[in-house]
């Protein structure tokens, strides 16, 4: 903070103030921080570095003071084991095949479903073969579920830049068509 000062994080604040109506976090997204309290500190890094980044965001977060301090595990031994199940989720997620009747074409051997008996509250997921998963009518809907949120994802994230127009109006358009009639 030595280098900007608190005039400029002022300033950063003022601005970020006048141009947000609200702060939320995205849906889906499970943390314990005061959304608008996290931007905030993240803009002071951001100030603070000339930049955002994860390792700053972290190096802030350990000060116990710090508004993002309870969304981290200070324990490196649950720690590590979390970013190890994060490791195999992602090496599970990884893996492609192309099969012999659809040469060229890779798809994802594995698929998230939810558990059989799992709480609707709290949903556990297991990785089945997607080619079975689409065979059985609860698992492809759960699939094709999963495909709408994802393309509505993908529409906000990117709704920004114009010269996708054409695309967000083909999934508006196969969204409305494939949505179930009230």
């Amino acid at each position: 903070m030595a280098r900007h000062g608190k005039s400029q994080l002022e300033r950063v604040k003022k601005m970020t103030a006048s141009r947000v109506k609200k702060v939320k976090w995205k849906a889906g997204k499970r943390f314990k921080c005061d959304p608008q309290l996290a931007l905030e500190e993240l803009e002071e890094i951001k100030t603070k570095n000339g930049e955002l980044m994860p390792e700053e965001v972290v190096k802030s977060a350990k000060r116990k003071a710090s508004a993002l301090h309870d969304d981290f595990d200070w324990n490196d031994a649950t720690a590590a084991h979390k970013q190890r199940l994060t490791t195999a989720r992602h090496m599970i997620g990884g893996i492609e095949v192309v099969y012999r009747e659809s040469p060229g074409r890779p798809v994802r051997m594995y698929s998230a479903v939810i558990r059989k008996n799992s709480e609707p509250k709290n949903p556990q997921y297991v990785y089945v073969n997607t080619r079975e998963a689409l065979g059985n009518p609860i698992e492809h809907q759960q699939l094709f579920s999963q495909a709408l949120r994802d393309l509505s994802a993908f529409r906000i994230k990117y709704e920004t830049l114009s010269e996708l127009s054409p695309i967000f109006r083909a999934i508006d358009e196969t969204i409305e068509e494939l949505q179930p009639v009230g």
